[in-house]
């Protein structure tokens, strides 16, 4: 296993929990931050080095509603200014929104802003079963969360480590608090490498991990997961934007297959 998280540091150049300026920010969030193609694009670079690009800033192609046919059937997504836009006060029940296709191993980048004291999350290794009433129950879960600042509470979950902005939901919290303000636009890469999971939020790696072993068990059986067993049990599965009853708002949302 310290092999494994060996390699994954070292090929994404993300040594140390904090980056202190930009020298120290991987080299990829550099190209994404400075892309001069604009908005849900790909560069040359990025194509050539195996990115695909999972939302092109004007269709839902490559999403569909969870346990649904299609991902606008309650009327909650959509696609404005460029945006894939969660608007919770329309259509039906929650609805989280699936990639159409499964990641085992993959470097997953996102831009995503909260509304002032929203609540909502990514998960991976999601599965879709009559079983399962929604992504929360198969995939582990990177929060997003407004925080809360001075003259604002933020949302309630933030009094709870393991529930804030970056946490590995429930089970590890962030190792530094690098969240923006709400209705600012956070950059987050979720990276899972066999057993390992890494997250940055904003330049910063914020969580490390490693899912199957025995120290991963011990926090299933400390958090709220305990009651579903085959929750982080899959190996592969969709990628998930939760609907979470609150405004989120995603961009520049990318992956590459490792």
């Amino acid at each position: 296993m310290k092999k494994i998280l060996s390699l994954l540091l070292t090929t994404f150049g993300l040594l140390g929990c904090q980056c202190s300026d930009q020298q120290d920010i991987p080299e990829a969030l550099h190209t994404t931050q400075n892309n001069a193609k604009g908005e849900n694009t790909l560069s040359e670079a990025e194509v050539h080095d195996g990115w695909q690009r999972l939302f092109d800033g004007k269709t839902l192609n490559d999403w569909h509603g969870y346990g649904q046919s299609s991902p606008a059937a309650r009327g909650r997504w959509r696609v404005q200014q460029g945006e894939l836009q969660l608007h919770p006060d329309e259509g039906d029940a929650a609805l989280d929104l699936l990639t159409d296709d499964e990641y085992a191993h993959f470097h997953l980048r996102i831009e995503w802003k909260i509304t002032e004291k929203g609540n909502s999350g990514i998960h991976f290794h999601v599965k879709e079963a009559a079983q399962y009433a929604a992504a929360w129950q198969t995939g582990p879960e990177m929060q997003l969360l407004d925080n809360g600042s001075p003259g604002n509470p933020g949302h309630p979950d933030a009094q709870v480590a393991t529930h804030r902005a970056g946490a590995l939901y429930d089970l590890v919290a962030a190792y530094a608090e690098s969240a923006r303000p709400p209705g600012e636009w956070n950059q987050t890469d979720i990276i899972v490498l066999e057993e390992e999971v890494t997250f940055l939020l904003n330049g910063i790696t914020i969580v490390q991990t490693a899912m199957g072993e025995e120290d991963w068990q011990d926090l299933l059986e400390a958090s709220k997961f305990v009651q579903y067993p085959d929750f982080g049990s899959f190996a592969s599965g969709s990628i998930a934007l939760q609907d979470h009853g609150d405004g989120v708002s995603f961009r520049n949302i990318k992956i590459k297959r490792l």
